[in-house]
Parts: structure tokens; sequence; C-alpha cells
């Protein structure tokens, strides 16, 4: 058996590996996903695989003897007792489990292979629901949008005749103020001169 060692060792050595050479499984939601260590180590001239471990998301380290947390009474994940397809499979996909998972395989002679895949990476995938709903998206979109031109329309047209009436009461009351000015004016006027 490798030690605890080489499987940090392992998880160091992931760590650095770029997201680009990952692929993506995009789930809906409370769907189940299957990740597959894709590896072809029929090729390899390392030796036998000793030890084969994933390495979730949240940095946790599993094996086929690792037990699954329960969530909504059933197992979080299980992966296969086949130590020749190493797949973890995922129940009820949910944000938790978004990420990249990486199956590290470490054989005799210590070399270490890793395969990363990634499980919604790029957040939630409601596939058909998109096309589900877009025709009523795009519907309710123009009736907000024609919503709002016959409310503001409204709205402007409002303000205008508004204004508009305030004008002419304050160019009312401007003249009536002149007027009483001007004849108060007069009026003070006359009574000075008849005060001589």
């Amino acid at each position: 058996m490798v030690s605890c060692e080489w499987v940090r060792l392992a998880a160091v050595l992931v760590v650095t590996i770029s997201f680009c050479f990952s692929t993506n499984i995009e789930v809906e939601y409370f769907a189940e996903a299957v990740v597959e260590c894709d590896l072809n180590l029929t090729n390899t001239h390392h030796g036998s695989p000793v030890s084969k471990y994933w390495i979730l998301p949240s940095g946790d380290v599993i094996n086929n003897q690792s037990v699954s947390p329960i969530v909504k009474n059933m197992n979080q994940w299980t992966v296969s007792q086949d130590f020749e397809n190493f797949n973890l499979t995922l129940h009820r996909v949910d944000d938790v489990d978004f990420g990249i998972y990486r199956c590290v395989v470490v054989f005799t002679d210590y070399h270490i292979h890793v395969a990363s895949q990634g499980v919604n990476v790029n957040g939630a995938y409601f596939g058909e629901l998109e096309e589900k709903y877009q025709k009523s998206a795009i519907i309710g979109g123009i009736a907000a949008g024609c919503l709002f031109v016959v409310v503001g329309g409204s709205c402007l047209i409002w303000q205008y005749r508004y204004s508009k009436r305030k004008n002419e009461e304050k160019d009312r009351k401007e003249i009536d103020n002149f007027d009483d000015l001007k004849n108060g004016q007069l009026n003070q006027g006359y009574e000075e001169s008849a005060k001589l």
C-alpha cells in the first residue's frame, strides 16, 4: 500500500495542474452523474497500479473503501468497487458537487497519473429548461417593454400638460401682481398728489 505521504504528494501535484486539461460534465440539479477515471493505462511502462484515489472539489481524498456522507436518505456519492473501472457516481447533484474531480493513480514505481473531470464547472446547468421557457421569457420581455413605454409615455404627457397648466397659472398670477402693483403705484401717486 502507498503511505499517506504519497497521497498528500499526489494532492499537491494535482492542485498545480491547470483547469484547461479537464473536461466538463453538465448535469441538471438532482440528477445522477458518473465521473469516469478516464486514464488510458494500457500502454504505460510504470508497472501496475497500486492505488487509486479521487480528490473531490472540497479537497477530500477518497478511494473505494471510503464511506460517503448520507444526504436526504441516500449516499452523496459511491465509488465503483471494480479497480479497473474506478468511476465515481454522484447522486442528486447539487451546488456542493460542482467543481473539478481528480482521479489519481499511483503505480508500483511511484509514477502518478492524474485525470481531471469537472461537474458543472461554469455553474448550474438548466438544459432543457432554457429551451422550454425561452419563448415565454421573450414574450414576457416584450410585454414588459410595452408596459414601460405606455407608463413612461403617460407620465411624460401628464408632466407636459401639468407643467403647461402650471406655467399658465404662474403667468396669470404675474400679470395680476403686475396689475395690482401698477394700480397700487398709480393710486399711491394720486393720493400723494392730492395731499399737495
